[in-house]
């Protein structure tokens, strides 16, 4: 499979509710990870925080020899409350991503 630009995968119900809101500020696109999905050497995994699915995804990024991205409400995370329609602001995305470390936080 060939893509123009890399693809990030999560496994994670949560995340993937907060497509709409991740994709800009990731700047690439986001899908589900199923068993079966076609991954690019470019693409990367992400997950969220230290939940539990979290540690699979990781575990599985590694497996594969993917890039993992663990990701963060950065700093300023919400305006407004989340559970009330708050807008998402702001991320911090850690990991590697072409053996070089990635730790940067995006704003919209």
């Amino acid at each position: 499979m060939h893509r123009a630009h890399m693809t990030f995968y999560t496994g994670s119900a949560g995340i993937l509710a907060r497509k709409a809101q991740l994709e800009p500020m990731l700047g690439h696109p986001l899908h589900a990870f199923k068993t079966n999905t076609e991954l690019a050497q470019d693409d990367v995994l992400v997950g969220w925080g230290q939940k539990a699915n979290t540690r699979q995804i990781r575990q599985k990024a590694h497996d594969l020899g993917l890039p993992y991205w663990q990701l963060e409400d950065g700093f300023i995370g919400y305006i407004g409350h989340p559970a009330r329609g708050g807008k998402a602001v702001s991320l911090i995305a850690q990991g590697k991503f072409m053996n070089m470390p990635v730790f940067t936080g995006f704003v919209v």
